[in-house]
């Protein structure tokens, strides 16, 4: 049985930005790619990625489209999303990376990583791996997701981008 292991360009522990964040959570600066990177993957898994040239997953999809009719996407329903790190009540095709109330699951993650959990400002954390990812690593890209008609579905969000990143197959024993 073999697993993908996904490296993202951008993604390295001598990254400064990364370097600053693993102090604000107290772990080493390899750890924190393995946490940014299983972060991603999560985004990646659920189609919140956005593909330059073929915006396949920024769209929604009629039952007859190309992609669906050739098995590339599910027949059920597709519902495009993006990021935003805090997502109004308006905001119905974005997922938030800061909760309003209560805790998301990359807040929640930050607090079980952490060496400080008491202690951590998780909102300060979160806000520093939004600005670490789509200004320095560039690894989110503002887009706009589009009808089935092309027409904009509210704002702007945020989408991961998989092309500049490399695979490795890991054979378990």
């Amino acid at each position: 049985m073999g697993l993908a292991k996904v490296r993202y360009d951008g993604l390295v522990p001598t990254a400064k930005g990364l370097r600053a964040w693993a102090d604000v959570l107290g772990i080493s600066p390899e750890e924190v790619v393995e946490a940014i990177a299983l972060i991603l993957d999560n985004w990646r898994r659920n189609r919140i990625l956005y593909v330059t040239g073929d915006p396949i997953f920024s769209h929604s999809h009629p039952k007859n489209d190309p992609y669906i009719q050739a098995g590339l996407l599910p027949l059920k329903d597709f519902r495009p999303e993006g990021l935003l790190l805090t997502a109004g009540p308006s905001d119905d095709y974005a997922r938030s990376l800061i909760a309003q109330r209560g805790t998301l699951a990359v807040q929640a993650l930050l607090k079980k990583w952490t060496t400080i959990p008491q202690t951590l400002d998780v909102d300060a954390a979160t806000t520093m791996l939004w600005e670490y990812l789509t200004d320095e690593a560039k690894l989110l890209t503002r887009v706009t997701l589009r009808s089935q008609k092309e027409m904009p579905l509210g704002g702007d969000v945020s989408r991961g981008q998989p092309a500049p990143a490399t695979g490795q197959l890991c054979r378990m024993p």
